[in-house]
């Protein structure tokens, strides 16, 4: 194991682990899953400044040690973090000094040398600490994953369990089995896109570059939420489409999951009993599609940061009524960014109240130029 003096992460989405000399701060341990943190780390890698203030007014430092970077987290130091606002954040056990901007460069310094001593295995120990916490992030997506999968793998036997009785039944209802067998082919369906997911957000350079053809757009939705008819039966929700669209448009297949994640979480953040409509504008060789739902209103200084990796807006994750990790729209605006599809996210002015929050119509805007007869 390599010793640092401070806190530190291995990668920008790691575990925060203790330094050798200064452990992490209980406010630090409670909040570092936080949307503020994370986002934090996240934006750290464009940062150009090695030494930057964090939103709870920590100090965090980016450390390259043989090629590999480190973030120091936590930190204390004159000239960078304000006095106040630490104090008030550490506790009575813990131990945070104050180090001038010296005594941290001296602590940085020493830290190299000692590392330096016995180069060889440091960099093999430093590697594989590194790789560790990639294979712990990879892990819990991995989970994540076959959390969603069982699911839908329960919903797939239920349906073929229900439609093997009503088939072995002497008077065949066929408009109960034709039902059935749709349930069937969209829970098929549904595992295909999931694994699909899976493949990008493991390997996204990968996946995004496969075989072009044309895909008629209308036709993809329309299957889509077909796939999503279980759900949008349990929440009592009703998906409208509103126009058509008749061309296709050139590209690769991983378009279907950029709608998937627009249709998925318009049902997954949809206020109960509502309506969500997917309306079709085409013109010419342009198709705009709008998707809109009923979801939670957002704080306004809130939207620009939705498609960011790991961003989640404070009121949904205060209800603890919504799963999620905030991948899915960061992955829908790469996918768009890699397909040359602009979009847009915006929130309605109406409103209502609902189960104590304020709901507004959350609007996802998708256009497509160049449509192919």
């Amino acid at each position: 194991m390599i010793y640092f003096a401070f806190p530190h992460k291995m990668t920008s989405d790691g575990e925060l682990k203790n330094g050798s000399l200064f452990p992490v701060p209980t406010f630090c341990k409670s909040h570092s899953e936080s949307k503020r943190c994370i986002e934090h780390y996240a934006n750290l890698k464009k940062s150009t400044s090695d030494t930057v203030t964090c939103p709870y007014g920590f100090a965090t430092a980016k450390l390259c040690i043989e090629g590999t970077e480190i973030i120091l987290s936590c930190l204390n130091i004159e000239g960078i973090t304000k006095r106040k606002d630490v104090l008030k954040l550490v506790k009575q056990n813990d131990f945070l000094p104050r180090l001038s901007q010296t005594q941290f460069r001296s602590l940085i310094d020493n830290a190299k040398e000692m590392f330096l001593e016995n180069k060889t295995s440091n960099v093999r120990l430093l590697k594989l600490e590194e790789s560790q916490e990639i294979v712990n992030n990879q892990k819990s997506l991995l989970e994540n994953t076959l959390h969603e999968i069982r699911k839908i793998n329960a919903q797939l036997k239920s349906s073929v369990e229900s439609f093997s009785s009503e088939y072995s039944k002497d008077r065949l209802n066929f408009d109960r089995l034709n039902n059935l067998c749709t349930d069937i082919y969209s829970s098929a369906n549904l595992l295909s896109i999931r694994f699909d997911t899976y493949d990008l957000e493991v390997n996204p350079d990968l996946n995004l570059n496969v075989v072009m053809s044309e895909i008629p757009i209308y036709k993809r939705i329309e299957k889509i939420y077909k796939c999503l008819n279980d759900k949008l039966r349990k929440r009592n929700l009703r998906l409208n489409l509103e126009g058509n669209s008749y061309k296709k448009f050139y590209s690769s297949n991983v378009i279907e999951i950029a709608l998937f994640i627009v249709i998925e979480n318009a049902i997954k953040y949809a206020m109960d009993n509502s309506d969500i409509t997917i309306k079709f504008e085409e013109e010419n060789t342009k198709l705009k599609v709008r998707f809109n739902n009923w979801g939670i209103r957002p704080d306004k200084s809130e939207i620009q940061h939705l498609s960011e990796r790991g961003f989640r807006s404070a009121k949904v994750v205060n209800t603890k009524q919504y799963e999620g990790r905030g991948i899915g729209l960061y992955l829908f605006k790469k996918i768009c960014e890699t397909v040359d599809v602009s979009q847009k996210i915006t929130i309605g002015t109406d409103y209502k109240a609902h189960n104590g929050y304020m709901f507004a119509p959350f609007i996802v805007e998708m256009t497509f130029k160049d449509m192919r007869d």
